[in-house]
């Protein structure tokens, strides 16, 4: 699989932006792996970033192929050819999920993508392209799959339909410094005939700026499932128990004050002795970015990740009053259709709603993110159930601190 966002020829002459991670639309700066995006798309509700500016002007599969999608399909899985590539993704009720793009070179490995959500969500259609047909209705009778399956041309668009939405420049901050820039040109220059003068005669003391941050949610899910499907070091005598993902502030293992980190539990094979087994685990994992911790039968670590907060402005500087039934109501619509038990209590004041669900890591995440406004403080699978713990979304407050300026510097 290509990683990342993409920029696919799907026909001749006709470029698409395939691979993105769709997040909520909420007011703030897109950003793609921490950094501001430099290019946005919005569709639906949502909102995804690209930092190549090649993106600028064009079209996201997303869309193009989300408009073939029969909204009243349900749960729905597409897989299209894309020139020299596949695009899998998957829509409910005609929307587009956020964390399931995914751009294969070979069929074979998008199929197999389409395999792992069968058997762990609940699929209602297949669509896919006209040219693959024969291959994927190979694929499900293989498998007896009781989805539906339908061809969709996406390439051809129809008479009256809305032009697409195509991805545009992300001004943010730095289009409203340069407006500033240009506005303090024309008036430090001269202006109807009359010079204007803007030098202090003292130094100036800039007050300081006050910022607010929240978690990215998307990128730390993204980033979580990497670094979950990671090459882990195999140990004999040992087995996974359990794993997840924390950030600050989680009901972990393994915890961390800054970033996201990836975690494994592994546990003892009854039939090997530990001090050896200890003695394996140590010599496997010696180039390790984590270190080890033994706790009896159980071994646990982690591999670390990128998850920095970003910062946000307008109405998203302001955290949400959500009540506990509000976030419950939240929680189980976005956990309908999959095997779950949900428990909702109030811990430290706060609302705070436990799912265990049976469905796969990465489908838990992408339906966490569909629930509005909220944080995740536990993430954890063991066997066939996913633990996720969700509480009204965090904003962090700072301040830049003031410097002084000095006078014709």
């Amino acid at each position: 699989m290509s990683g990342g966002a993409q920029i696919l020829s799907f026909a001749p002459g006709r470029d698409a932006v395939g691979g993105l991670s769709w997040r909520l639309a909420r007011k703030g700066v897109p950003t793609v792996a921490g950094r501001r995006a430099t290019a946005v798309a919005k569709l639906d509700e949502r909102i995804a970033g690209m930092s190549n500016a090649s993106a600028i002007g064009l079209p996201t599969m997303a869309e193009l192929v989300g408009r073939r999608i029969d909204a009243a399909a349900g749960h729905v899985i597409a897989i299209v050819e894309a020139g020299n590539a596949y695009w899998v993704a998957g829509y409910v009720r005609g929307r587009i999920e956020m964390l399931s793009e995914q751009v294969f070179e070979e069929i074979g490995k998008a199929l197999a993508a389409v395999e792992r959500r069968l058997q762990s969500e609940s699929i209602d259609q297949i669509a896919c392209s006209p040219e693959i047909r024969a291959d994927v209705e190979n694929f499900i009778a293989d498998r007896q799959a009781d989805a539906e399956l339908v061809a969709i041309d996406y390439r051809r668009r129809l008479e009256g339909e809305d032009p697409l939405v195509t991805f545009r420049r992300n001004g943010g901050r730095k289009g409203v410094l340069a407006a500033g820039a240009a506005l303090a040109l024309v008036l430090g220059g001269t202006f109807a005939g009359v010079a204007i003068n803007f030098e202090p005669e003292a130094p100036v003391t800039v007050e300081r700026i006050e910022q607010f941050h929240e978690t990215d949610w998307v990128a730390f899910s993204n980033e979580c499932r990497f670094a979950a499907e990671a090459e882990w070091p195999r140990v004999l005598g040992w087995e996974v128990a359990a794993e997840g993902c924390a950030g600050p502030g989680f009901d972990a293992p393994v915890n961390s004050d800054a970033g996201g980190v990836a975690w494994r539990e592994l546990k003892l094979v009854s039939r090997f002795d530990t001090i050896i087994a200890q003695r394996m685990a140590e010599r496997a994992f010696r180039d390790w970015p984590h270190e080890l911790r033994f706790e009896n039968d159980r071994l646990i670590t982690a591999l670390p990740f990128e998850a920095d907060p970003v910062e946000v402005s307008g109405d998203a500087a302001t955290a949400p009053d959500l009540g506990l039934g509000t976030l419950g109501t939240s929680v189980e619509n976005a956990f309908a259709g999959v095997r779950q038990r949900i428990e909702t209590d109030v811990h430290r004041g706060r609302p705070r709603v436990t799912v265990r669900a049976r469905t796969s890591m990465s489908d838990a995440l992408r339906r966490f993110l569909v629930v509005p406004d909220a944080d995740l403080t536990e993430f954890e699978v063991a066997g066939e159930v996913v633990t996720l713990t969700i509480v009204p979304r965090t904003v962090t407050r700072s301040f830049v601190e003031p410097m002084e300026v000095a006078a014709n510097d």
